[in-house]
């Protein structure tokens, strides 16, 4: 599929369904990141992930047990960012994420070691 056609399709998507938003925050007092996963979701639904700190990029990797997104070609797509257009879910089940945050001085911000499940979660689609 080219670009164009791939854009064109996305926009089709955008008018028929809701975007789902992954907020990705930084905690800024303890210097982690906290997630806020929306949820259950339906296939044919789209998401998009984004953090509130300005200029910060949030990646999100789904690597433990699959992921709801496809890539062109079919195969898994297991990284997300906050560059990518909000994306379709296109697999049902339980996906876990873990989040990632790179803040406009270049350093890379990741979930307390200790409470690892707030700087990641379950993404449940149906």
């Amino acid at each position: 599929m080219s670009a164009t056609a791939n854009i064109a399709n996305v926009a089709n998507i955008h008018k028929t369904h809701k975007t789902h938003e992954i907020l990705v925050e930084l905690d800024q007092e303890n210097n982690y990141v906290v997630a806020h996963f929306p949820g259950p979701l339906k296939l044919g639904e789209t998401v998009r992930c984004h953090t509130d700190t300005v200029g910060g990029v949030v990646e999100i990797y789904f690597n433990v047990n699959g992921s709801p997104f496809l890539n062109l070609d079919g195969s898994a797509k297991t990284e997300i960012d906050s560059n990518d257009l909000p994306l379709e879910l296109k697999l049902p089940g339980n996906f876990i994420g873990r989040c990632y945050m790179t803040t406009p001085d270049g350093v890379v911000h990741t979930y307390n070691h200790t409470l690892p499940w707030i700087a990641g979660g379950n993404m449940v689609v149906k």
